[in-house]
């Protein structure tokens, strides 16, 4: 009981009435008149506390307590793993008449039931446990609230059975002021729904965040923080209030599967945020391994249907082994931050300030569980306070990886930007020696011919049959080079008539003999056929000024998702790990990459060249009509 608003004299004041009733019974609380409540007082340090290995009924047990057949127990809290039923007797005497609450702080007891000693007889207030219903309990409450009212100096003794078999067992119970318990429940909610908003907030916007970046780490943080929010959820005995409230099945193990994968989503958060893979490989293997026996671990839970004493043992030897996976990850996690905190400073940081603040929130949170701090200094779990301000840095921790990626993809574009720069400066040189080499052409070869035919009509040199063939050939050049230019057949006949023309147009040319062949090949058109064709024609051109081949073949081949081009020789070939990419190779790959396609060529000197061509069906961006 304190009467001040003060944290300091409420300490005070609860260390007298300590003091004071050790000085008159060890297992009675004395509420003095005219208290006022301003927080709860734990009832462990004044209780007495039993255990019988059988159940046995109120009355025996009372019966065995007052005879001094049952030796007490030193643990007044917390006792481990236990498979005994345990006694706990208190008294309390007010000086005033008033209503209060006691609360067993533990959502997670088996069965329990509270009693009232009268006349030397225990007499049954409620029932409890997690074994029945939810709906069943006198309070509506996740934890067990026993309201009772005492009489002005009216000593009451009270008897509570508690049993959690094959589990871990605590009882915290604390004493409140009935009105001031209700006050400060409606807020501890209050801020619970503040706490499970902000991490369901988190934890989606994380999963929205991973699918529009395609950023795996995210959706890894999100199934991290959301399976975090619901392991809390149900620790603190919501999931039984608001989820499953009639499941008592549900109820039996969904806190420890829930533990457990919360645990696996740890370990797929941590070791990719930390960059295991990079830093230690082989813990990074370790991990994986975890990972993956944690999730058949899981599997055999949620399938194992039989709630027998088997099962309750099987779950004992789960939990350790979840523990001991937990202290694997943590060390695990302490050893990388080491070893790569130069390479990744920030974030070995944020991780580490993480990781101290769930650490600190779990050490206050067990001296409360064992009296030796106040829960009356903490507005919010420790635990809990510690999870948030953990979500907190790491999220602080994804948004710097945010940023990073950010700044990596402007480089990339930055690097793209000069890339394609670079290609329309090589297009344009390209586009101008090809205006210098119809020049030339005009120049050298037209230019003149056409100047010696001006003069021979003018001289009347050579007979007509000659000119008639010199223009005949002039007119052939014509149309040789503006075919070069725009291959009008392209538009006319098609693409297999194109390509067949220009194969017999360079046989006779270059006197090189070519096997051409076309298996399910479709029909091209537009700019996308027009890249195929320029991409031939360079190919052949190649082989014509430099691999003094016989014999080429050249295939065209359909599939369903792409189509293949091969063009191969029996030429001179070359050394293709010491030669670099000429022009003609340039452009033909070139071609092929604004096709979206795969440009690949091999060559040995004396075994010819081997170019292959891999682009996928013409699009509606690529299949464009010829300007």
């Amino acid at each position: 009981m304190l009467k001040k608003q003060t944290w300091l004299k409420s300490s005070l004041v609860a260390i007298l009435i300590v003091f004071g009733s050790l000085t008159k019974a060890s297992d009675t609380i004395y509420i003095e008149a005219n208290t006022k409540f301003t927080s709860s007082i734990s009832l462990n340090p004044f209780t007495r506390v039993f255990r019988t290995a059988e159940n046995i009924t109120a009355s025996e047990a009372y019966k065995r307590i007052t005879s001094h057949q049952l030796e007490e127990i030193k643990s007044k809290t917390s006792l481990g793993f236990q498979q005994d039923y345990f006694w706990i007797l208190f008294s309390l005497h007010a000086e005033h008449e008033g209503t209060f609450s006691i609360e067993l702080d533990n959502p997670h007891i088996d069965s329990l039931a509270f009693y009232s000693i009268q006349n030397n007889q225990p007499e049954l207030v409620a029932v409890g446990g997690d074994k029945i219903p939810f709906d069943h309990r006198n309070i509506k409450n996740r934890r067990f609230i026993f309201p009772i009212k005492l009489e002005a100096n009216t000593p009451a003794t009270y008897l509570l059975l508690i049993n959690k078999r094959y589990a871990s067992v605590s009882f915290p119970l604390r004493l409140w002021e009935h009105d001031y318990f209700e006050y400060i429940e409606n807020r501890a909610n209050l801020l619970h729904g503040l706490y499970f908003g902000i991490l369901v907030f988190v934890g989606i916007l994380s999963l929205f965040t991973g699918f529009i970046l395609w950023q795996y780490n995210f959706i890894s943080y999100a199934f991290y923080v959301l399976t975090l929010s619901l392991y809390f959820f149900t620790q603190l005995g919501f999931s039984f209030q608001f989820l499953y409230p009639e499941s008592i099945v549900l109820n039996n193990y969904t806190r420890s599967v829930i533990a457990d994968i919360w645990l696996i989503t740890s370990i797929d958060f941590f070791r990719r945020l930390l960059k295991f893979r990079d830093f230690a490989p082989r813990l990074f293997r370790a991990l994986s391994f975890s990972m993956w026996f944690l999730i058949a671990l899981a599997v055999f839970w949620i399938l194992y249907k039989e709630f027998d004493a088997t099962y309750y043992q099987f779950s004992i030897f789960a939990l350790n082994t979840l523990y001991a996976f937990a202290l694997f990850l943590i060390l695990a996690i302490f050893y990388v931050l080491i070893i790569s905190w130069k390479a990744q400073p920030k974030i070995a940081l944020l991780i580490s300030l993480a990781f101290l603040a769930l650490s600190v929130g779990a050490v206050l949170y067990i001296l409360i569980e064992y009296g030796l701090l106040s829960e009356s200094l903490f507005k919010i779990n420790p635990i809990q306070l510690g999870s948030i301000i953990e979500i907190i840095i790491l999220s602080g921790a994804m948004i710097f990886q945010i940023k990073t990626i950010n700044e990596n993809k402007n480089k990339l574009k930055d690097q793209l930007a000069l890339q394609q720069n670079k290609l329309m400066q090589e297009y344009i040189r390209g586009g101008e020696m090809e205006r210098e080499r119809i020049a030339a052409e005009l120049h050298d070869h037209i230019g003149s011919t056409l100047s010696l035919l001006k003069k021979k009509v003018g001289k009347q040199t050579g007979s007509t049959k000659e000119i008639d063939h010199e223009f005949d050939m002039l007119c052939e050049d014509i149309r040789r080079l503006s075919f070069q230019m725009i291959p009008h057949d392209l538009v006319v006949s098609g693409f297999r008539t194109l390509i067949q023309k220009h194969v017999n147009r360079f046989c006779e040319t270059t006197h090189q003999n070519v096997n051409i062949q076309f298996i399910d090949f479709p029909e091209v058109s537009g700019q996308y056929a027009l890249h195929l064709f320029r991409i031939i024609q360079e190919g052949l051109q190649n082989i014509a000024k430099h691999a003094t081949a016989t014999e080429i073949d050249l295939q065209f081949i359909g599939h369903e998702h792409e189509l293949v081009i091969t063009l191969d020789d029996n030429g001179k070939g070359f050394d293709s790990s010491q030669v670099k990419n000429g022009s003609g190779m340039f452009t033909m790959k070139s071609r092929t990459e604004l096709l979206e396609g795969k440009f690949e060529y091999s060559s040995q000197p004396g075994k010819g060249t081997q170019l292959m061509i891999q682009v996928p069906l013409p699009n509606q961006q690529h299949d464009q009509p010829m300007v």
